[in-house]
């Protein structure tokens, strides 16, 4: 779509607080536009406490199947700390940003009908500063990938079917691991802050 003389991308912002939208508007220059799409926006707290229930249920919407950019902006003090979800749909299918192992920053996307293909990137947790971070997870129908503030830091190994495979009927969670029905399982629960979550049908 043209705003004006902006060129404006298919982008879906699911999740800005009110309180991050003028930092969002900023970064991403699009001011007209994110004010027009402000009143669509999923409320949510900026703020994750860890605490049951402190998760935000955003549905199935955005579970796309051919090409996807799931990318969070996200802050904690200590990222060594680090053992949750930003965001997951992972239960028998879908994906996740992201868990650890071994310290590292993994995600996992399930090639539809196949299994999970998982990147394992080359980021410690312990190693990044404290503050607020970008991390991104695309997929292009070959390839799934995961980026750490723009630098790309692990690669799939080639999918199979071309295609991301989900779950029948749970949903997409900010701030937690999605469980195996219509709601998340309550667990892996984020501790921190979440800035904006877009979920974009472009790789």
């Amino acid at each position: 779509p043209m705003l004006g003389t902006l060129v404006i991308p298919e982008t879906t912002v699911i999740y800005v607080p009110n309180s991050s939208l003028e930092t969002y508007k900023t970064a991403t220059g699009w001011s007209d536009y994110a004010s027009n799409i402000h009143a669509n926006l999923i409320d949510v707290p900026t703020t994750f406490t860890g605490e049951t229930g402190s998760y935000k249920v955003i549905g199935r919407e955005y579970m796309y199947t051919d090409k996807i950019t799931v990318e969070v902006k996200a802050y904690m003090d200590d990222w060594s700390q680090y053992t949750g979800r930003l965001l997951s749909c992972t239960e028998g299918g879908g994906w996740n940003v992201f868990y650890s192992n071994g310290g590292k920053l993994y995600a996992e996307i399930y090639d539809s009908g196949v299994g999970y293909k998982t990147i394992a990137t080359t980021v410690a947790w312990a190693d990044l500063s404290s503050g607020w971070h970008t991390f991104k997870l695309t997929f292009d129908g070959e390839y799934a990938k995961v980026y750490v503030d723009g630098l790309l830091c692990g690669t799939s190994a080639s999918f199979t079917s071309g295609l991301i495979g989900y779950h029948a009927s749970n949903s997409i969670i900010v701030g937690a691991e999605a469980g195996s029905g219509s709601v998340p399982g309550d667990s892996a629960r984020f501790i921190g802050k979440i800035e904006y979550v877009r979920i974009d049908n472009v790789s």
